[in-house]
């Protein structure tokens, strides 16, 4: 809802204000992930949101061992290392025991990490 210039002036206002009504009701807009010590990756609401998550059905998963980052590529399809992204009105999240175990990356408690959508390579980055 915006007020325009005519509620302005009736209000009795003569500056033009084209206020906005902030009715967002996530928990947090930062986009964030979680690793979690059960081997569960969690996605923030900001982060789902920033990066439209929601509309895809599986991730893949890289990890660069140089940067000690993780990739994490959204895709419809169901394929080659291909893992279930289930989202919700609060996040998203994944299995990712596996991968964790793999890399030797299972925490043994909750890790929150801040993420990026990186445009090159079509996927959001995580620096461990």
């Amino acid at each position: 809802m915006c007020i325009n210039l005519q509620q302005a002036k009736e209000m009795g206002n003569s500056v033009s204000f084209e206020f906005e009504l902030f009715s967002e009701t996530a928990r947090s807009y930062k986009p964030k992930m979680s690793i979690r010590s059960n081997g569960t990756l969690a996605f923030t609401s900001g982060a789902v949101s920033k990066f439209n998550l929601a509309k895809f059905k599986f991730v893949q998963l890289y990890y660069d061992r140089a940067n000690k980052a993780i990739g994490i590529k959204p895709t419809m399809q169901e394929g080659d290392g291909a893992h279930v992204l289930h989202a919700g009105k609060t996040g998203a999240f994944l299995s990712a025991t596996r991968f964790l175990s793999y890399y030797d990356l299972m925490p043994k408690q909750t890790q929150r990490i801040d993420v990026y959508w990186d445009e090159e390579l079509g996927m959001v980055i995580a620096k461990l």
